[in-house]
């Protein structure tokens, strides 16, 4: 009789090679005994074939009566066919989170950037993923309002601010047909500078609007804007004022949302280029400083230097910081300006213009209040954010035309929100 496999402990299915690591199964009744043969590729691996009494006939019966006190080895499932229990993204959007009527805030190049690589690059794809989002907010009977990038007034203040940035996509080649359209929607309100960035934008429109407001934007920078009627969805998750510390913890050291500023004007932010005005500042003494440091947030100028000196004291004198980290705020304090290696006539002629050290120099001191000017965003008035963007009728694909369409008809359902704004300085 020819050799019979037993693959598994609940099918029968001969000629089926079944692979277990090192499982010391029990003999089979009568003359029968398991043969061992060992995979040249997988030495851990046995092969095990039986060969059962020619009288035993129910090999269901014989495969219950086994016990194996080893776990079999399953070979690993194809990770590109995992379920997978990841929450849906842009949940503020796409779900049913929000029902009652709000306003919406959208950081437009944010959503430009995503729609553009989610859809592989595809042409009109980022129009119409904008699109997309705002025919599901308008049917919800929410108020929509977009940030419009302008030119970054902060280079002006530190030329390599966001120098680091190499954009291979043009993220304003459909902005104007896209404006054009939404522009004709009563719900659909379009804000813009061209001195200004999108950030201070929708920092000026929630500090100036009351009731529930909704940010969808992953800058870091919109963590001001967090409060008691204010929520932020990055795309991947919701951030209210209370949740903040909770998905935070780590990176900014629990420090409140009012001081982020400060903190990150010392530790640097990589993405936007701004290096920390000490190298390799502690991100820990960081956090600890600030939580210790009282200042006027609503103030948007840097704290005197008298408050910081008398809060490094306090700190050395309650003993809450060792020397290293006293030294470390030291250097953050040091005015002296960096000192420069002299380059003689023949070297200058080695180096290219362009990589020449810069003559200007500063100090730590310095560039932490330059941080501090570049990280804080302004709260502007509602003039100086209305400005009419660049809008122009542009043929578009028919699945876009069918699109807007239909964002005409949502815009319609439901009558524009009574808007409260807030006229303090």
């Amino acid at each position: 009789m020819r050799s019979q496999v037993l693959p598994t402990y609940t099918e029968m299915l001969l000629g089926r090679v079944y692979e277990v690591c090192d499982l010391n199964l029990p003999p089979i009744y009568g003359d029968a005994t398991p043969l061992t043969q060992t995979s040249e590729s997988s030495p851990h691996i046995r092969r095990c074939y039986f060969m059962p009494n020619e009288s035993e006939t129910n090999f269901a019966d014989l495969l219950t009566s086994m016990t194996v006190s080893v776990p079999v080895k399953r070979l690993p499932s194809n990770p590109s066919k995992k379920v997978t229990t990841q929450e849906p993204k842009f949940q503020s959007v796409f779900s049913d989170r929000f029902q009652e009527r709000c306003s919406f805030i959208l950081d437009l190049s944010y959503l430009l950037y995503y729609g553009h690589f989610r859809g592989n690059e595809q042409p009109w794809v980022d129009t119409q993923w904008v699109a997309d989002v705002v025919l599901k907010l308008l049917s919800s009977g929410h108020e929509v309002f977009i940030a419009v990038d302008g030119r970054p007034v902060r280079k002006q203040i530190n030329a390599s601010y966001k120098a680091n940035r190499i954009h291979t996509y043009n993220i304003k080649e459909n902005m104007p047909p896209l404006l054009f359209n939404l522009n004709m929607c009563r719900r659909v309100h379009i804000h813009y500078n061209p001195c200004l960035e999108a950030d201070d934008i929708i920092f000026s429109l929630n500090s100036r609007m009351s009731g529930q407001k909704v940010i969808v934007s992953s800058d870091n920078d919109m963590l001001q804007c967090l409060g008691s009627d204010t929520v932020i969805d990055t795309g991947k998750v919701i951030i209210d004022a209370l949740s903040y510390l909770d998905y935070f913890k780590e990176k900014f050291q629990g420090v409140p949302i009012q001081k982020l500023p400060m903190y990150r004007s010392i530790t640097g932010d990589a993405s936007d280029n701004m290096r920390p005005p000490v190298s390799r500042f502690p991100h820990a003494l960081a956090a600890k400083f600030v939580k210790e440091l009282e200042f006027d947030y609503w103030d948007t100028k840097f704290p005197e230097r008298g408050l910081i000196v008398e809060t490094v004291s306090k700190l050395e004198t309650e003993n809450k910081v060792s020397k290293t980290e006293m030294a470390w705020l030291n250097k953050l304090l040091d005015e002296t300006l960096p000192k420069q290696k002299e380059l003689t006539p023949e070297e200058e002629a080695m180096i290219p213009s362009d990589l020449l050290p810069s003559s200007e120099t500063s100090s730590s001191y310095d560039k932490w209040k330059l941080n501090y000017e570049l990280m804080r965003l302004h709260a502007y008035t509602m003039d100086e954010i209305s400005y009419e963007p660049d809008m122009h009728y542009e043929e578009l694909p028919v699945g876009l035309v069918t699109q807007f369409n239909k964002i005409l008809r949502a815009d319609a359902q439901y009558e524009p929100l009574p808007l409260e704004w807030r006229t303090d300085e």
